[in-house]
């Protein structure tokens, strides 16, 4: 009888399965972010010290290399330019979400972030 009220004990202080699954979702994977800059004509944005993104595809996270998307160009300081709908609609597309600001007083910035795996982007460190 003593060995059955101990199984029990150790069954109830046992994290549930969601409990696990949570925990090693925010050890294993981060939200990356990404800036989008309006320029003064608010029609053109700048995708802010990136040319390239991970995205999140059938077969997995990859990088897209975004110099070769068509109506995207780079800018002398490193940043990828075009219509901003075009540049937002790209983001989307690829599963990243909208999300508020890390700063305080950035009223002409729009920031989206994607889920992926950490070690990702370890392994891809030039993305950070």
């Amino acid at each position: 009888m003593a060995m059955r009220e101990l199984g029990k004990r150790i069954l109830y202080q046992a994290d549930s399965r969601e409990e696990v699954l949570h925990r090693m979702m925010l050890e294993e994977y981060m939200d990356y972010s990404v800036c989008v800059k309006e320029n003064p004509t608010r029609e053109m944005g700048a995708l802010l010290g990136a040319t390239s993104l991970p995205i999140v595809t059938a077969n997995g996270v990859k990088i897209l290399d975004l110099v070769n998307v068509r109506g995207l160009s780079t800018s002398s300081e490193g940043n990828m330019c075009g219509k901003k709908a075009k540049i937002i609609n790209i983001l989307e597309a690829y599963g990243y979400k909208p999300r508020s600001s890390p700063f305080p007083n950035t009223s002409n910035e729009m920031w989206f972030s994607l889920r992926v795996p950490r070690s990702f982007v370890q392994a891809n460190i030039s993305l950070v």
